[in-house]
């Protein structure tokens, strides 16, 4: 006789303890009496079957005023039985506080059936156990007032039917969880004073876990996320199955697989960014939770909770590190959608994101109070990853020196500078590249490869096709050396390489683009063109209006991608401020290495919002808005004169043609942006120490490597930018403007030799106060404010008309044309 038997457990029950790998001495089971079987039987019966008696503990350790009793005889009724009347308990193995202490852990195992629990804990695991998946709670059904209970017979047995009074049935309830199993406070009490986390282990199926009892696992994380625990501490581990134990239990996994190998499945559901248990038809639950009249604040949190755990388990919830806008993306269709919840100037339904709440949850902006909680927990439950999110284009930051461009809500390509791959086609997300919905006209990812194929081997230039219809100004005063018509080409070729840059290298190894200005008289096309070029970076043909304030224009550029077009601009005598201010934050943002609009969060607070700008500029105007040399030095500036016939309505739309499409457009661009990544990174052609005429960083040298990529002349851009520059900075600035006409007047007094004289300030006055232009100009014919001007812009005077200070003469600066 063994020592397990002489304690009075017949060899039937040690058997059933060892088949969960357990003792008698381990779960404390004693034999069962007559006493026990009269207390838990509803009955009153004497018969006393083969079984024995669970004691159950208090969290502390301390034998509890409760027991339930295990029936091993098939005639004995139900398996198991509890003390009639009493509460649900929750079981606490005796060794439990032991295992808690000498492990250090930081989770707790919540699984159904005290053998389980008993099991873990022998395991080293600490655990607890309901006595059923639904035993967290006391269950108790309130019905009307005047309800009638009626006796159905269904099959061999019956059930009481209950005859609702009319217009009641919403008065119903089911269950009330405010009345928990005994132990649950001193079990939460504990778990959430040691932020600890709760590992739900319910039984396995093959297929996994059966709905109904997965309806209570995720029924129960609602209820454990009431109680205190956040959601990323709630977590449930479905236990594998085999196709030998089709059904498996916690105690079945470690007898069978081991505690290594559990070991192994727990690690792994602890790593899971979420593992909240899922309710199997949430849609359902939403839909009854609703049709009620009136839901209490705990009914509404368990609908709205379901709703977050749903989105959690299909996607992620993110913050954007700079605005703090908040986004949900959808992990299945790659899209990441603006959440907009709670906020009353933003209707649900106009949102992709409240689209999907309907479509998903039949959630609408009519369910104020669930949309008012579903906001305070997708904002507040931890979870939340930070991210920097974009707009039509990206620079991926594992892939130094590729471009990343959105063909979808859910797609992107990025073209690399590897011959052998020269592109990649990605999911949303992907890379670390997360771009925003609503930013772009969708392009089919699969058709789009065709499409690159074809255009892998085209020499086209679409662009400077294009521009071949506009009437160009000459971007500098022709010469003799330098006639009109050469003055044209270089404008349009300017214009050409322009177009293949901007936007899409802005801020490539920190490339700066310049502000685009186009200045033509009505009918000149300059709207039409920029029409066209939004057409083909976006698909949409988004126009800006003249804004009204400054803060007009900072929502605009910080909620826009690729490039940003104010059309049509003028300023009146009332808005000279704004001139000013909008001058200067274009000059900023231009050079500025991670261009920011930094506003403050609510007029009440303090709080500073750093929003990023990633687009680059364009405006049109019937003439030069614009006078500070800053700005102009910052710009590409090109002035168009009225088409005089041939204007088409469908002139945009014939020139999407020539891709052919916006499809055929965007191929191009990516092939064209391949060829120079590879000739500047594969090649070896970009040079980091390039010395550049032009401020803008990096500008010079890509327009000359974008001109190679095309194969169009190219050494002629240096100059051709500092002949432009020079006219620009002449026409808005009077002293600037005499100057260059005295060096011009100076080069032809003394013909080849001009660059061996040299020149005093007195001689530009003397020569100005004879010229009828500039006579009246008090700085050009004043010696002393003329030289203050001239210290002043030495840079600008070196650069764009190559004056340089070349000793002195009597005391007196001497200056040379070099």
């Amino acid at each position: 006789m063994t020592a397990d038997a002489r304690i009075g457990l017949s060899q039937g029950a040690i058997e059933d303890l060892q088949k969960s790998g357990i003792g008698p001495r381990d779960i404390a089971a004693r034999i069962l009496t007559g006493a026990e079987v009269a207390a838990t039987s509803a009955g009153g019966s004497s018969y006393i079957p083969d079984g024995y008696v669970i004691p159950y503990f208090d969290f502390q350790g301390e034998i509890a005023p409760y027991y339930r009793v295990k029936i091993l005889d098939p005639l004995g009724g139900p398996k198991y039985r509890a003390l009639a009347g009493y509460p649900n308990h929750i079981y606490f193995p005796p060794d439990l506080r032991k295992v808690l202490k000498s492990s250090q852990a930081d989770y707790i195992i919540i699984t159904e059936g005290e053998k389980k629990a008993v099991c873990a804990v022998k395991c080293g695991f600490p655990c607890v156990a309901l006595s059923g998946i639904d035993c967290w709670r006391n269950k108790q059904i309130t019905f009307p007032k005047d309800t009638k209970l009626k006796a159905v017979k269904v099959g061999a047995g019956s059930v009481m039917k209950a005859i609702i009074p009319s217009g009641d049935s919403n008065a119903t309830v089911l269950q009330d969880s405010g009345i928990v199993a005994v132990g649950l406070h001193d079990l939460l009490d504990h778990m959430v004073a040691n932020s600890m986390e709760a590992i739900i282990i319910f039984d396995s199926n093959k297929g996994g876990v059966k709905s109904q009892v997965q309806r209570a696992a995720a029924q129960l994380g609602y209820e454990l996320r009431y109680r205190g625990l956040p959601i990323i501490n709630i977590r449930q581990l479905i236990l594998p199955t085999t196709a030998k134990d089709p059904k498996m239990g916690l105690d079945d996994y470690l007898v069978t697989q081991g505690v290594k190998s559990f070991a192994g499945i727990l690690r792994t559901c602890r790593r899971k960014r979420i593992a909240f248990p899922r309710h199997p038809n949430p849609k359902a639950f939403i839909a009854g939770r609703l049709q009620k009249a009136r839901l209490s604040r705990k009914e509404t949190q368990d609908v709205s909770l379901s709703i977050l755990m749903e989105l959690e388990t299909r996607g992620r919830r993110l913050r954007n590190t700079n605005t703090h806008d908040m986004f949900f993306f959808n992990d299945k269709t790659h899209m990441l959608m603006d959440v907009a919840l709670g906020n009353p100037r933003i209707m649900l339904h106009d949102t992709a994101f409240g689209s999907y709440l309907y479509q998903e949850f039949n959630l609408a902006a009519i369910d104020q109070r669930i949309v008012g909680w579903l906001a305070a927990q997708f904002h507040g439950e931890p979870g939340i990853k930070e991210a920097v999110t974009h707009r039509v284009l990206a620079q991926p930051a594992n892939m130094p020196g590729c471009i990343a461009y959105q063909l979808s809500d859910s797609h992107f390509i990025i073209m690399t500078p590897d011959p052998s791959k020269p592109y990649i086609i990605c999911e949303n997300g992907m890379h670390g590249v997360l771009f925003e919905q609503g930013h772009v006209e969708p392009i089919s990812h699969v058709n789009i490869v065709a499409s690159l194929e074809m255009k892998l081997d085209d020499s086209a230039v679409l662009w400077h096709e294009v521009l071949k219809s506009f009437n160009f100004l000459p971007s500098a005063v022709p010469t003799e050396g330098i006639p009109q018509e050469q003055l044209l080409t270089e404008g349009r070729l300017l214009a050409t390489l322009l177009y293949y840059l901007s936007p899409w290298f802005l801020r490539w190894r920190g490339t700066q683009l310049p502000i685009e200005l186009i200045i033509g008289e009505p009918g000149c096309g300059k709207s039409s063109l920029y029409a066209l070029r939004q057409s083909v970076i976006t698909g949409y043909p988004r126009l800006t209006n003249m804004t009204n304030d400054i803060k007009d224009w900072y929502a605009g550029i910080t909620s826009s991608g690729g490039l940003y077009v104010l059309d049509n601009i003028h300023f009146t005598a009332a808005n000279k401020d704004y001139q000013q201010r909008l001058s200067d934050e274009m000059c900023r943002l231009v050079t500025e290495p991670s261009p920011h609009i930094e506003l403050r969060k609510l007029y009440t607070t303090s709080d500073i919002l750093r929003l990023p700008v990633n687009s680059t500029f364009a405006l049109t105007a019937l003439e030069q808005p614009f006078i500070t040399p800053d700005l102009i030095q910052r710009s590409a500036i090109f002035e168009l004169q009225v088409i005089q016939s041939g204007h088409d309505a469908m002139w945009v739309e014939k020139q999407i043609a020539r891709g052919p499409g916006r499809e055929g457009w965007i191929a191009h661009q990516l092939i064209v942006i391949h060829r120079f990544l590879r000739r500047a990174l594969h090649d070896k052609e970009w040079d980091n120490n390039f010395r550049a005429g032009h401020r803008l960083a990096n500008y010079e040298q890509a327009l000359i490597m974008m001109a190679k990529v095309l194969d169009l002349p190219f050494d002629w851009i240096p100059e051709a930018l500092a002949r432009q520059m020079a006219l620009k900075l002449s026409e808005t600035d009077w002293v600037m403007a005499g100057i260059a006409d005295f060096i011009e007047a100076f080069r032809s007094k003394h013909g080849e030799e001009y660059t061996a004289k040299r020149f005093a300030i007195s001689e530009i006055v003397d020569w100005a106060e004879q010229d009828e232009t500039y006579c009246k100009n008090r700085k050009l014919t004043n010696s002393w404010s003329l030289g203050k001007y001239v210290r002043g812009h030495k840079g600008t005077l070196e650069k764009n008309l190559f004056m340089h200070q070349d000793g002195t003469k009597n005391n007196k600066a001497m200056y040379r044309i070099n």
